[in-house]
């Protein structure tokens, strides 16, 4: 594919990277459900808290959705940086990158700090990228 051909489509799953970010900072859980596959798998991912669980563990798009609209926990800022773009075909992307996020129960003062490594597969379907499948990774010291 031709630099310029990838152009646009990097744009926009950059701008979906920083879009999810903000997203999780409104716990806009309509925005994730348009965007994730019905059999999107999230794994790996580490929380702190009551909500930890084991490194590796997978979850699927319901229990997601499902975790985000209780609010239990509130994201105070996500910062998505270091944000890298491969294309496998025209309508295939690898993207990865790092996630520094802030947070804690709803209501108090954010006493969470969770800095990450991502993968998200996308797939464009009908003219939308959407995610197939995602991989966090904590960071240490982050």
């Amino acid at each position: 594919m031709a630099a310029h051909a990838q152009a646009q489509p990097e744009f926009a799953l950059r701008q979906l990277e920083q879009d999810a970010a903000a997203a999780g900072v409104r716990g806009d859980w309509q925005f994730f459900d348009r965007i994730l596959a019905p059999d999107w798998p999230d794994i790996g991912k580490t929380s702190t808290g009551k909500t930890k669980r084991p490194l590796g563990r997978q979850i699927d798009k319901p229990m997601a959705l499902d975790a985000m609209k209780s609010k239990k926990a509130q994201l105070h800022s996500m910062q998505v940086y270091d944000v890298q773009v491969r294309f496998l075909k025209n309508d295939v992307a690898v993207v990865t990158g790092q996630a520094t996020t802030i947070g804690g129960a709803t209501g108090k003062a954010a006493t969470i700090k969770l800095v990450v490594r991502f993968t998200d597969i996308f797939a464009e379907r009908q003219g939308k990228w959407i995610v197939m499948a995602s991989q966090l990774t904590s960071v240490k010291g982050g």
